[in-house]
C-alpha cells in the first residue's frame, strides 16, 4: 500500500517542479529542518506570488502525524489541481488573484519516512 504515495523526497521533488513550471503561481520556501535533517517547505500559492504576502491568506497543512500519508498526498494533489486549473476555472482564478495559499504539505518528514520504510515494513511481516 505504502507505494502508492510519494516519498517525502519524491513530494519534495514533485513541489520545486511545480515551482519551476509555475513561477509566478507557486514559490517553495524552506520553512525549518528536522532533527534528521529533512527540509520542512511551505508552497505559497497566488497569482503574482511576489506579491502574495500583501493578500488575504489561507494556511493548510497535509499531514502532522506520521501515518498521515493521506494528507500529505492530498495536499499535493490539491497544489497539482490548483496550478492545472488557475485559468480554467474562474471562481479559482478569481481566489487566486485576491489572496494567498500557503501549503505545508508535510510537518512531520522524519516520521512520515520512518512510518513509510520502518514500521509497515514490520507490521507486515508480523502479518503475512
Amino acid at each position: 500500500m505504502k507505494n502508492q504515495y510519494m516519498s517525502y523526497q519524491e513530494s519534495l521533488d514533485f513541489l520545486h517542479a511545480m515551482e519551476k513550471q509555475y513561477p509566478d503561481l507557486i514559490e517553495v520556501i524552506k520553512i525549518g529542518t528536522t532533527y534528521e535533517g529533512r527540509d520542512i517547505v511551505l508552497a505559497k500559492i497566488s497569482k503574482n506570488v511576489e506579491r502574495a504576502d500583501e493578500k488575504p491568506a489561507l494556511l493548510y497543512t497535509g499531514s502532522i502525524h506520521a501515518r498521515e500519508w493521506i494528507g500529505h498526498e492530498l495536499a499535493l494533489k490539491f497544489i497539482d489541481h490548483v496550478a492545472k486549473n488557475q485559468n480554467v476555472d474562474p471562481e479559482l482564478e478569481e481566489a487566486l488573484e485576491r489572496s494567498t495559499i500557503y501549503m505545508v504539505p508535510c510537518l512531520n518528514p522524519d516520521g512520515y519516512e520512518y512510518s513509510q520504510t520502518k514500521v509497515n515494513t514490520c507490521v507486515t511481516y508480523i502479518c503475512a
